[in-house]
């Protein structure tokens, strides 16, 4: 056990630029070192604790393969263990991007042969940290740089695990782990939802093809959908208004398409769907006479200029005769003859 240190970093310290970096250095050591460095396979294990979402413990270590532990530590280890020690550092701090980590303990451990980092964080020091799922990804830094993967990755949790990806070699309400066995069969991406989800299918009809709109919960842009394709979209459990943007998109002069719900409310898992229908500007005047207009059932004053769906609609005018009363008589001033259709599809009474 060692004093306990604080180590903070600002996340831009973290990129995949500078691992990448680091990635090479060990390379390179490796190289000019291959007596003290050599051919050496290391098993590559994770033990994360969830204690709280402040407070998360995490554990790297190596064990080494095919060689005698007492001749691994006499020959590579012992002459620079620094060099094994920093290696771990580096791994925790970058397999989950975190910003600061209080380091715990290193070490040696003979009872089961390997070399340990130990470390403290918060859940929002990583930058692989989903608050709005609650979810902790992870990172395997070896699959991404091509040089190995994970072996061995376990997550124990006092809060639920209600969800992780991919699926676990074994698990249960408060724990898993993953035991990969190749390259090709190790994931890059680990994800532990700590919160009761639901999955909402959204699709996108109406709209002609190459035309896109974005969906939002509040300010959050979940994703862009097109016509046709229908996307999952994971939240906590929740209602939630879906919104998608923009809800009306002109494509030419008196044409557009306009979303019938541009918002739709989701409390559970399901599909919603948003439907844009096409729409034409059409301007409906009266020719000699006022007269009121009614369209599919609403009454309009004429002159006036409305969108309507693309499609038939009911038309009709109102009064058919008009009349005006004049001593003992009255007098005809108009009988409605037509509706007549002026070029852009503009409907005129006359």
């Amino acid at each position: 056990m060692v004093e306990e240190s604080l180590y903070v970093f600002e996340g831009k310290d973290f990129s995949m630029k500078r691992l990448l970096a680091l990635i090479i250095l060990l390379t390179i050591l490796l190289l000019l070192h291959p007596l003290v460095y050599g051919e050496v396979t290391h098993y590559i294990g994770n033990v994360i604790e969830i204690r709280s979402r402040d407070e998360v413990y995490v554990t790297a270590f190596i064990s080494p393969m095919g060689i005698d532990w007492s001749e691994w530590k006499e020959k590579y280890f012992d002459p620079n263990p620094d060099y094994y020690y920093q290696g771990l550092l580096s791994r925790i701090a970058y397999m989950l991007k975190l910003s600061r980590f209080m380091l715990l303990d290193y070490g040696v451990d003979d009872s089961k042969q390997r070399v340990y980092v130990r470390a403290r964080f918060s859940l929002s020091d990583s930058g692989y940290y989903d608050s709005d799922l609650d979810c902790l990804s992870v990172l395997d830094v070896f699959k991404w740089s091509g040089r190995g993967y994970f072996d061995y990755l376990e997550v124990r949790s006092n809060l639920r695990i209600y969800r992780a990806e991919p699926t676990p070699d074994a698990s249960g309400p408060y724990f898993v782990r993953w035991n990969p066995t190749s390259f090709e069969g190790a994931p890059l991406w680990y994800r532990i939802y700590l919160s009761p989800l639901m999955s909402v299918s959204v699709s996108l009809v109406g709209l002609p093809s190459g035309y896109t709109v974005s969906l939002y919960v509040g300010d959050k842009k979940l994703g862009d959908l097109t016509p046709g394709v229908a996307r999952e979209f994971l939240l906590k459990e929740g209602t939630y208004a879906f919104v998608v943007r923009p809800d009306t998109i002109e494509v030419g002069k008196g044409v557009r398409y306009k979303a019938r719900e541009s918002s739709i409310s989701v409390s559970s898992s399901g599909s919603v769907t948003f439907e844009y229908a096409k729409q034409v500007l059409v301007t409906v005047s009266t020719a000699n006479a006022p007269a009121r207009v009614r369209v599919d059932g609403a009454w309009y004053s004429a002159p006036a200029e409305l969108w309507l769906d693309a499609g038939q609609h009911e038309l009709y005018v109102e009064p058919v005769i008009m009349v005006r009363l004049e001593g003992n008589g009255t007098r005809v001033l108009g009988v409605f003859s037509q509706w007549s259709i002026s070029s852009g599809g503009r409907g005129a009474a006359g």
